[in-house]
């Protein structure tokens, strides 16, 4: 980010350069897609990375309009908003009817788009527990509608238990 807090792909997007856009943004696409494999990998070896992650420190820098994570490494940015406007139309093409399951809320940039599109049903995971008190400060768990849930895994596990633990929504 530069000094004013614009990306690269910001400043393209704004400036109008929408193929340089589209680079940066599938550059960035490979980047996470490359980075989620090498974790994977890692995880293979040691299986503490959900734990390290559910146990670090995320930070909402609402000025640079940034999710941080306890490196200070960028989660989630301002600039993916017209990303995030468009796919909610993708997906919910239709005002008040469609279902939508969303893993990871970050900023909640979607998700408020998505609200926007008044889904029959709003599902939200997110397991990170600074991003689940930011979801019930700004009443995410009180939305009609949506239901927030801790984990994935268990809204697709074939054991009963995990089913059990895991279907009760944030409160």
């Amino acid at each position: 980010m530069d000094r004013n807090n614009e990306t690269p792909g910001c400043l393209a997007r704004r400036l109008g350069q929408t193929e340089l856009y589209e680079t940066i943004k599938l550059h960035g696409v490979y980047a996470e897609v490359l980075l989620n494999y090498v974790e994977r990998k890692d995880s293979e070896n040691n299986n503490s990375t959900h734990e390290k992650y559910l146990s670090s420190k995320l930070e909402y820098d609402n000025s640079a309009g940034v999710l941080l994570d306890d490196t200070g490494a960028p989660v989630m940015m301002k600039w993916e908003t017209g990303i995030m406007a468009e796919t909610a139309e993708i997906l919910l093409p239709t005002l008040g009817s469609g279902r939508v399951l969303n893993i990871g809320f970050g900023m909640g940039i979607i998700d408020g788009f998505l609200q926007d599109r008044k889904p029959e049903s709003h599902v939200i995971v997110e397991a990170h527990p600074a991003v689940i008190a930011r979801m019930k400060s700004e009443g995410w768990d009180r939305k009609p509608g949506v239901e927030v849930f801790p984990f994935w895994f268990g809204l697709i596990s074939d054991n009963p238990r995990e089913m059990a633990r895991c279907s009760r929504a944030v409160k």
